[in-house]
């Protein structure tokens, strides 16, 4: 596990965390002093801090958050790093942690996913990351036991797809359209990444679709990834017992094409 640590008063202190409970935060990956999506990453903590506290100190926190953006990018003197902002609620004020670690290397073996064995409906708004992820933590750990990698939820009677712990997803059928479950809520995160890909698609001529995916239709897909704002876009080579390319060709294409994006932003 990376060192962790946290930027509070103009200090940077080595700490074990507290990441989850009656929070809100946002997870990036920072190339340097590049953070892709910075100004999304912004808006998801100020509706999260909405979220937790009608009447909140957003202009105080909003100070902090650029602090702390600037200092860890000093602190890790050209690095990539990780980043988690997370905005508690401590009685009736909201207060800033800002954590960070040095990233890991970004990979790209393909994940392989368990499927839940019960349903399950996210509690938070589309648009607010945040909570315990007591459910979220559960499942991938019961995953790992299975001698798989992360778990993929699913929500209502049709059994439609969600996201992962950590990640949103996408699948590839034989026509090469792009599918990606739809953004409702009780079902998945509005991820920065994912939205990044689906504007991407839609400039590389391919048919994408917004839309609720059934189990059953996996047999159907050829290529399946995953996104997120740590590892960007990863593979993924299998779902329970449904089992998708090795090439990756589409998969590939986007890891390349939005590697040139973060590039053109340094």
């Amino acid at each position: 596990m990376a060192t962790i640590y946290r930027y509070s008063n103009n200090d940077i202190c080595e700490v074990t965390p507290v990441f989850y409970g009656d929070v809100a935060f946002s997870t990036f990956r920072a190339f340097g002093t590049v953070i892709p999506w910075w100004d999304h990453h912004l808006e998801r903590l100020k509706r999260g801090a909405y979220f937790l506290a009608r009447d909140h100190n957003w202009d105080s926190l909003l100070i902090n958050l650029q602090d702390g953006q600037r200092q860890f990018a000093k602190y890790f003197q050209g690095r990539e790093w990780m980043g988690r902002p997370t905005i508690r609620r401590v009685e009736a004020n909201l207060q800033l942690d800002f954590y960070a670690w040095e990233a890991q290397v970004l990979s790209h073996t393909p994940q392989k996913l368990a499927l839940a064995l019960e349903e399950r409906t996210r509690t938070l708004p589309t648009d607010v990351k945040g909570g315990n992820y007591k459910i979220e933590t559960l499942g991938r750990e019961w995953a790992i036991t299975q001698g798989m990698d992360d778990v993929l939820f699913w929500h209502g009677p049709q059994k439609f797809v969600s996201e992962t712990s950590t990640s949103n997803i996408f699948f590839l059928n034989a026509q090469r359209e792009l599918h990606t479950p739809a953004i409702v809520e009780g079902s998945c995160l509005g991820g920065i990444v994912r939205e990044q890909v689906v504007t991407m698609a839609k400039k590389l001529g391919l048919q994408i679709f917004e839309r609720p995916i059934a189990l059953m239709e996996l047999e159907k897909m050829t290529e399946a990834f995953l996104t997120n704002c740590g590892q960007l876009i990863r593979p993924v080579e299998r779902i329970g017992n449904y089992f998708f390319s090795s090439s990756n060709s589409l998969t590939n294409e986007l890891v390349k094409e939005l590697k040139l994006h973060i590039t053109n932003l340094k």
